[in-house]
């Protein structure tokens, strides 16, 4: 499967009787998934177990179709989309080339 970049989306805080977390990955031939974990009281009178795990996984094309998704959903319809765009890959440290023609 090769390197993956995984994140963490959200953890509710430790100690709580229930809550939940959710992770992301994605590997280097772009499968992705997105993990969801509920736990807790509520969760055990419902499956007779204290946690319920749960996931999407996403092929290359589905990956490639959700990046069009987000990057269209964050920067449509904006005329400053393009300087935007550059802004938001420098505050989260991915390169890029620059490229123009006049």
């Amino acid at each position: 499967m090769g390197s993956r970049i995984e994140i963490q989306l959200f953890a509710s805080p430790r100690g709580e009787a229930s809550g939940k977390s959710a992770d992301f990955w994605v590997d280097s031939s772009f499968n992705c998934r997105l993990t969801g974990c509920d736990f807790g009281p509520a969760v055990e009178s419902e499956f007779g177990d204290d946690d319920y795990e749960y996931w999407h996984d996403l092929k290359p094309a589905s990956t490639q179709a959700l990046l069009v998704a987000l990057v269209r959903d964050r920067f449509g319809g904006r005329p400053d989309a393009s300087a935007e765009f550059q802004k938001y890959l420098e505050q989260n440290g991915i390169n890029a080339e620059f490229g123009f023609w006049h």
